[in-house]
């Protein structure tokens, strides 16, 4: 499942949308509407969507076998972004996905499409794309996922966009979504 958020004056319209694996195709869309409670603060993402798209999770009729967010996981200053606090606060694997690095170092691989990066001597994610046909992403396990299932999934889930494709419609839903319910 992707899950995406977006938002209008003090509202957050969360929206979920499941796909089949491997197929790829899209199953189901789900949706909620909660107020914010907490500003925008750099590197402290959890506590304003976190907090939103977990109620969601808990909302849910049945729990997702694997969850890809738009925002970090262990490739964070706090080795825990938002992707790791929500996979961790409902035992969810969970993906990162973000669209910056925000720490860490590149370190070049021989794969010249993914380059990892490390903190603290350690890798932490990878970055997709840097092939320059698209804008690059970075990938980062969030929760009971390892590096490398997170890059397959991952790379698997990108198609003609930026984003994997369950972000990438997660993303489309909401924007479509706000229009019409919070206008």
């Amino acid at each position: 499942m992707g899950v995406d958020v977006a938002y209008k004056d003090e509202n957050a319209l969360t929206v979920g949308v499941l796909f089949s694996w491997p197929e790829l195709k899209q199953q189901n869309i789900f949706y909620r509407v909660d107020k914010v409670h907490f500003p925008y603060i750099p590197t402290l993402l959890s506590f304003r969507e976190g907090t939103i798209i977990i109620r969601f999770l808990k909302n849910l009729p049945m729990k997702p076998n694997l969850l890809m967010v738009n925002a970090h996981g262990i490739a964070h200053p706090l080795k825990c972004g938002c992707a790791s606090y929500i996979g961790l606060l409902t035992d969810t694997p969970t993906i990162g996905v973000a669209k910056r690095v925000i720490c860490g170092e590149i370190i070049k691989s021989k794969d010249e499409n993914i380059t990892y990066l490390q903190y603290d001597n350690k890798n932490i994610g990878a970055i997709l794309n840097s092939d320059k046909k698209s804008k690059e992403i970075v990938v980062s396990p969030g929760h009971r996922v390892s590096l490398k299932t997170a890059i397959q999934i991952t790379i698997k889930t990108l198609k003609s966009y930026r984003l994997p494709i369950i972000l990438e419609e997660a993303h489309r839903k909401a924007a479509k979504l706000l229009l019409e319910l919070l206008n």
